[in-house]
């Protein structure tokens, strides 16, 4: 995996894209991290396909992130959460997450509002994107796969 043009793309599309509410959801309030500048995320690996899925395993994506990506100039048909990680950054702390084998983040509080993620696939750095992560945000970066798809990572500032 590796941050192609159309990572590059999504990251620049999506990074100043703000999450909004599905009708009927309370709308959060963009905040601050938490007391003592701890960051609570919640980071989704996202495999985007024009074919169905050949591993019952996957399944479809939460229709508001789903809704983020058929804002863009990709389209897809499907799109499939991989696994979706919980994880907590202190101010100035670093953590390594491992999303599926072949896909790892860095992810670092740089000051309790921006983030630093670095995607690492199949061992080697795919790119590197620092962000104001409030809550009701998201951060999307991702990269070209294989037969015509695409991956993506999909972070958000959670409660």
């Amino acid at each position: 995996m590796r941050l192609g043009a159309l990572g590059v793309l999504l990251t620049l599309l999506l990074a100043l894209m703000p999450v909004t509410a599905a009708p009927g959801d309370v709308p959060s309030t963009p905040t601050a991290a938490s007391p003592g500048g701890k960051m609570k995320l919640s980071a989704e690996l996202i495999w985007g396909t024009n074919d169905e899925s050949p591993d019952s395993k996957l399944k479809p994506i939460d229709p508001k992130v789903a809704k983020k990506l058929e804002n863009l100039p990709i389209k897809w048909k499907h799109y499939y959460s991989v696994t979706v990680k919980e994880l907590t950054v202190g101010e100035g702390k670093t953590t390594k997450v491992q999303m599926s084998s072949e896909c790892e983040l860095v992810v670092k509080n740089v000051d309790g509002t921006n983030v630093e993620v670095q995607l690492i696939g199949k061992g080697k750095p795919a790119g590197k994107v620092t962000k104001g992560l409030g809550k009701g945000k998201c951060l999307v970066a991702g990269g070209d796969a294989t037969n015509s798809t695409a991956w993506f990572v999909f972070i958000k500032q959670v409660e």
